[in-house]
C-alpha cells in the first residue's frame, strides 16, 4: 500500500511540474509522434481509459506517460484516478514476484533465472557492441 501510494502521487507531483514547466517549450517538438499525439489531443473519459492501458503496458517508460499527459488536455483529477488504476496491475505483479523471489520456490529459481538471463544477455550485447565501434 504504502508503494502505491508514492508512485501514485510520484506522478502526480511529476505531472504537475512536467505541465507548469515544460509545456509550451516541449509541446510543438512532441507534435512529430503521431502516437504520442493521440495522448495529447485526447480528453475525458478516452484520455483516462488511454492512461490506463498506457500504465498496464510493462515496457512503457512511466515517465513518458505522465509527460505525454501533462502536455495533453487530461484535468489533473482524472489523470490521477487514470495513472493510479493503471498502475494497480503492475504492482500486483511486482508484489508476486518479490514474493516468489522471497519464498524461494520454483517459482522465485524461475524469475531469477530469467533476470539473470536476461541481465548477462544484456552485459554481453553491450560489451560485444562496444567492442567492434
Amino acid at each position: 500500500m504504502v508503494s502505491f501510494i508514492g508512485e501514485s502521487l510520484g506522478a502526480i507531483v511529476a505531472f504537475l511540474l512536467y505541465r507548469k514547466g515544460l509545456k509550451k517549450p516541449l509541446l510543438p517538438k512532441l507534435e512529430k509522434y503521431p502516437k504520442l499525439v493521440i495522448l495529447l489531443n485526447s480528453e475525458g473519459k478516452e484520455a483516462s481509459l488511454l492512461i490506463i492501458y498506457l500504465r498496464m503496458l510493462p515496457f512503457m517508460p512511466s515517465g513518458l506517460v505522465t509527460l505525454g499527459s501533462a502536455l495533453g488536455k487530461i484535468k489533473l483529477l482524472n489523470f490521477a484516478i487514470a495513472s493510479s488504476l493503471g498502475k494497480i496491475p503492475a504492482m500486483l505483479i511486482e508484489a508476486l514476484t518479490v514474493y516468489q523471489v522471497i519464498e524461494f520456490n520454483l517459482a522465485g529459481k524461475l524469475v531469477l533465472l530469467a533476470a539473470g538471463s536476461w541481465g548477462a544477455y544484456g552485459i554481453i550485447k553491450h560489451k560485444v557492441f562496444k567492442n567492434k565501434g
